[in-house]
């Protein structure tokens, strides 16, 4: 299993429309076969900074969602509205306990 966290800080006065499009993409996320979790988060310290904690079953699950179409919609549409590069840390889980 891999899980992802992709840290975003978002422009204040784009916040409601990032937030929509979050909607989207994790809608569409959590019907891929191969998504056992999708979840956003903000941290309740820093205004506008979110992360998304994914779980994917594996590795090509993971590729697959990179190229779907509702992904790829969420990225065009929100690169103007992170203020900071993204950061991703992916974590490769043996088994849940």
């Amino acid at each position: 299993m891999l899980v992802l966290h992709a840290f975003f800080k978002v422009d204040p006065n784009q916040r409601e429309e990032y937030l929509g499009h979050a909607r989207q993409v994790m809608e569409g996320s959590k019907a891929e076969e191969g998504c056992n979790s999708y979840h956003l988060y903000e941290d309740t310290l820093v205004p506008n900074a979110f992360v998304m904690v994914e779980e994917w079953k594996d590795a090509a699950a993971l590729e697959y969602h990179f190229g779907t179409a509702h992904y790829k919609a969420f990225k065009e549409a929100t690169v103007g509205m992170v203020v900071e590069p993204p950061q991703l840390v992916k974590y490769e889980v043996a088994r849940k306990i």
